[in-house]
Order: structure tokens, then C-alpha cells, then sequence
């Protein structure tokens, strides 16, 4: 079974989203709004997320449920005003982009997609 277009576009948007948020670290970091700690812890998490595009992209099913989670926790956590040590830049921009993620979780669990998913376990 081929990859479904909308896995393809799913995996293309979580990249954008990792180079974003890679690029307002790097104009925090430039700007004195994150320290040089924040700056390589950012840059790790966001290196260590990388995993999750590339193994959803391989068919891991495992790999959509962890960016999932991991979406909703942030996404809980931005809502329920837990924002201490985020810069106002990457508020704004988390805020921007829930649009995007949610386009994201449409097309990682839609139907044509899940029979994807399931049929790479099989294989």
C-alpha cells in the first residue's frame, strides 16, 4: 500500500513546525529573550523531536501517537497558562499554530491513513 497523501503532507508540516520553532530559538537567542542554557536545551528537544517526523514517515504507528501526545500536553499546557520560561515570540507563534496542528492530527489519523498504519504493522 502507498503512502497516503496526507501522511506525506502531515510529516512536510511537523518539519515546517520543528525549522519554526528552531528559527524563533535562534532570533530569542540573537535578541537576548533566551539565555545560551535554553538555547542548547531548546535545540536538543527540538533535535531529539526529529525522531518522531522521520519514523512516522517510515509507517510507525507508535510515532503518530507519540506526536499526539505530546502535541496535547503542550497544547494543555500552553492553554492552562503554564508558560513560564517560554518567550513571548514562541507564545505567540505556539498560539499562531494551533491551526496547524490540529490540520496535522486530521491528517495523521484519518482513515485512509490509519489503514496505512495498519497495514506497515502487518508487513
Amino acid at each position: 500500500m502507498q503512502k497516503p497523501q496526507s501522511v506525506t503532507n502531515a510529516v512536510l508540516a511537523i518539519w515546517a513546525n520543528i525549522a519554526l520553532f528552531t528559527l524563533i530559538a535562534v532570533i530569542d537567542k540573537q535578541t537576548g529573550a533566551m539565555k545560551s542554557g535554553e538555547f542548547m536545551s531548546t535545540l536538543v528537544a527540538n533535535a531529539i523531536i526529529c525522531v518522531v517526523p522521520y519514523k512516522i514517515s517510515a509507517g510507525r504507528n507508535w510515532a503518530r501517537y507519540v506526536y499526539a501526545i505530546l502535541m496535547a500536553l503542550s497544547i494543555a499546557l500552553m492553554l492552562g497558562g503554564e508558560t513560564f520560561g517560554i518567550t513571548k515570540l514562541a507564545l505567540i507563534m505556539s498560539y499562531l499554530t494551533l491551526p496547524l496542528q490540529a490540520w496535522i492530527m486530521y491528517c495523521l489519523f484519518r482513515s485512509n491513513s490509519g489503514a496505512w498504519f495498519a497495514a506497515r504493522i502487518r508487513d
